[in-house]
């Protein structure tokens, strides 16, 4: 290794690469993991709750990462039990298309909360990678250096 920088460790080298074409869903990076090239989404699950009162049980995600098959190539769960209106699961996983990654993280969702006793009181609500251009028409909207990149009737205006 040279210069200054600190440099990637040579088992990531070549592994992650930027996608060529822009998208509006939450593809983040294309990833060859375990010989297999895919696209990495978020998945979003809402969850219900059988009673009005139920909160999240402690460890949700770990829970949740019990169930995962190998196959799912999950890469990570994130909890946000306070979510605007329900409880959300975020699921990271790699796929060669939406549908699938949307497919998986369902069925995952689903066998946690019926194999598992602390989330049998829990029901799986719908399942969609979020849109990811609204997060950034909204730090558009912000404070910001004048220019192209201000508030206006476009996001690039």
């Amino acid at each position: 290794m040279s210069g200054t920088g600190t440099a990637a460790p040579e088992f990531l080298l070549g592994r992650f690469r930027p996608r060529p074409e822009p998208s509006f869903y939450a593809p983040y990076a294309s990833c060859d993991v375990f010989g297999t090239l895919g696209t990495m989404y978020l998945v979003h699950i809402g969850l219900t709750a059988s009673t009005p009162t139920a909160e999240l049980p402690a460890g949700t995600r770990d829970l949740i990462s019990s169930v995962a098959l190998p196959q799912e190539q999950v890469e990570h769960i994130s909890v946000h039990p306070r979510a605007s209106s329900r409880p959300v699961v975020g699921v990271f996983l790699l796929a060669d298309r939406l549908e699938t990654a949307e497919a998986r993280a369902e069925a995952l969702l689903r066998r946690a909360v019926s194999s598992l006793p602390p989330l049998a009181d829990w029901r799986v609500g719908s399942a969609g990678a979020p849109l990811v251009a609204p997060f950034y028409e909204q730090l558009l909207t912000g404070s910001g250096p004048v220019g192209r990149i201000r508030p206006g009737p476009f996001p690039s205006s």
